[in-house]
């Protein structure tokens, strides 16, 4: 019971470790390039960067759940990005549009995972 306790309290950790350090990038990020460069395309982009390190750290820390949060975040930022960058800041701007980009991106890091985690079954069957 013991091993299972701590198994379970390391998994924690790192996914606790992943997320704050995430919050913390995303804050820096953000206010620095608020502060520095002003305007929204710079804050967007700081925070996709911060994102991308993120990831990249949960992955490594074997944190899955953090890593598929931050993806989902990092689709959402890319997506809202891309929809200010063509049609204008003012343009898509309401509850609606936050709420169909959020659920584009977490469907999407959902269904890559569905996906990625099929095909490693499939090649270890065909192997």
């Amino acid at each position: 019971m013991n091993r299972y306790v701590a198994t379970t309290a390391s998994v924690v950790g790192r996914i606790l470790a992943s997320l704050v350090v995430f919050w913390l990038l995303a804050f820096a990020a953000v206010q620095t390039a608020e502060r520095w460069l002003g305007g929204w395309p710079s804050t967007e982009v700081g925070l996709l960067i911060a994102e991308g390190i993120a990831a990249v750290l949960a992955i490594r820390l074997r944190a899955t759940v953090a890593a598929f949060i931050v993806l989902g975040f990092a689709a959402f930022t890319t997506a809202e990005l891309v929809i200010h960058l063509t049609y204008g800041i003012r343009a898509a701007q309401g509850a609606a549009t936050h709420f169909a980009v959020m659920g584009a991106g977490v469907l999407g890091v959902a269904l890559g995972a569905i996906v990625a985690t099929r095909v490693r079954r499939v090649q270890t069957i065909v192997r």
